[in-house]
């Protein structure tokens, strides 16, 4: 089991600390998400390039992602040199997630077309494809319906050969599916599922082993709504940490979901010590989940949960 978290923090100083602290408690990759409202309700405060940039410079071990890079925010060739130099720059450290953006009213907000579902995912398709090209290749070209790519140099070449890892998330059969051609590690995005369940869980699971190639290996990651660490039940407590609001995408959730729906899924971890972690030890060996991620307000409280499974 792989553990991520997403940081941020207002402040050069808050945004290292939060690094530092997250590769001190044993955290995998540290993760920076990619939206233009930056005021934290996504857990951004500033931009994923150059806060992992940031981070790399002051951590030694903990790998650096992005959760992840919209698609209609970066040109591809562009974003595959930036990726290839924060390779370099971190000694290999990279985790390059990749998605088709979803946020419509970002979109409204900078004045970017946001087309229907279809031809984001047709156009995110030949995305990865310049991406990957850029990064593995030493001179990429590309003729597609949305990208035409001559000769384009791939320097710097990244530290990790023939790219850093991709990951693409989804939730819908389309973008799933893709992800699973495509990506080293998928991340089923089960916060934009029309169902929390187990059982919603399990069909998208499905869904990425019938279209992942033959051999191939996928690593399955699942972002989690919130950590509570009580002895109470679930439903208790889901229900304790969303009227304070303290945690906000789990409170949202519920409000969404319902209390009783969300204190049932996968995506909700609480309990004790030993039931969280018997809890993520089920994600495995039932769903194949390895990788789980984690906004930053739940940083402590995952930290006794890692210890221990390890």
């Amino acid at each position: 089991m792989r553990f991520g978290v997403v940081v941020g923090a207002p402040t050069r100083a808050s945004h290292l600390t939060a690094v530092q602290r997250a590769e001190d408690l044993g955290y995998d990759v540290v993760l920076c998400s990619d939206h233009l409202e930056l005021a934290g309700r996504h857990a951004s405060w500033f931009t994923p390039i150059p806060a992992l940039a940031a981070a790399a410079t002051t951590t030694e071990r903990v790998r650096l992602g992005t959760a992840v890079i919209n698609q209609d925010l970066r040109h591809p060739a562009v974003l595959a040199r930036d990726a290839a130099s924060l390779d370099v720059l971190s000694d290999g450290r990279l985790e390059l997630g990749l998605g088709a953006g979803w946020n419509e009213p970002e979109y409204d907000m900078a004045g970017l077309r946001f087309d229907p579902i279809g031809p984001r995912v047709r156009r995110f398709a030949e995305y990865v494809q310049v991406v990957k090209g850029v990064l593995a290749e030493p001179a990429f070209s590309f003729e597609g319906e949305f990208f035409r790519i001559r000769d384009m140099p791939g320097e710097p070449a990244p530290a990790q050969a023939p790219h850093p890892p991709i990951m693409i998330g989804g939730v819908g059969p389309r973008m799933l599916a893709l992800a699973a051609r495509e990506a080293d590690i998928v991340s089923i995005n089960m916060p934009k599922s029309p169902d929390p369940g187990e059982a919603a869980l399990a069909e998208r699971v499905a869904w990425v082993r019938e279209s992942t190639p033959p051999g191939a290996d996928r690593e399955l990651q699942l972002p989690l709504a919130g950590v509570v660490p009580t002895a109470r039940s679930a439903e208790e407590a889901v229900r304790a940490a969303a009227a304070t609001g303290d945690q906000f995408l789990l409170s949202m959730l519920a409000r969404r979901f319902g209390v009783e729906a969300l204190a049932d899924s996968p995506m909700v971890l609480a309990g004790s010590t030993a039931a969280m972690a018997d809890s993520l030890s089920r994600l495995e060996e039932s769903f194949g989940i390895g990788y789980v991620m984690i906004p930053m307000g739940q940083l402590e409280a995952l930290a006794p949960v890692i210890e221990a499974l390890r």
